[in-house]
């Protein structure tokens, strides 16, 4: 079994959060764990950045913990992470443990939709920084040659 990268396991939080949403069925139970998937996806991009500049990242589910290592770490996060922190914390811990949270819907929707950007922006980060290490590469091949 190969072993997945932060920014791999986020887009399976993510994939499976829509998959969820998408088959959604009016169960209020259902969008706590859409939440917990989405707050899964930003807890990992966030932990992938700050792991990409070698920064070691606390093992906490807070969001704003994570949100000052990056600050700490000369990274700039999405602010809209730092505005709904309190929600985002909550679709951790409340989902995780078994306290009922019911997420609402629209609030929801809206992290989604900006968690589906950052994903995004951090999967391009990624192929900039493989085809720059395949370049390195392929200099290093050409001159040893």
């Amino acid at each position: 079994m190969k072993k997945l990268t932060l920014l791999q396991r986020a887009e399976y939080d993510l994939r499976h959060a829509k998959l969820a949403l998408a088959h959604y069925t009016g169960d209020e139970f259902e969008l706590d764990i859409v939440a917990y998937h989405v707050q899964q996806t930003i807890e990992k991009l966030m932990k992938w950045e700050l792991e990409n500049v070698g920064f070691q990242f606390s093992f906490t589910h807070e969001v704003q913990i994570l949100y000052q290592e990056m600050l700490d770490a000369g990274l700039t996060p999405p602010t809209w992470i730092l505005n709904h922190y309190n929600v985002i914390n909550d679709y951790a811990t409340k989902t995780r443990y078994g306290e009922s949270l019911i997420a609402v819907r629209s609030v929801l929707d809206l992290i989604m939709a900006e968690t589906s950007v950052y994903l995004q922006q951090q999967q391009q980060l990624q192929q900039q920084l493989q085809q720059k290490l395949q370049q390195q590469s392929d200099k290093t091949n050409l001159t040893n040659s």
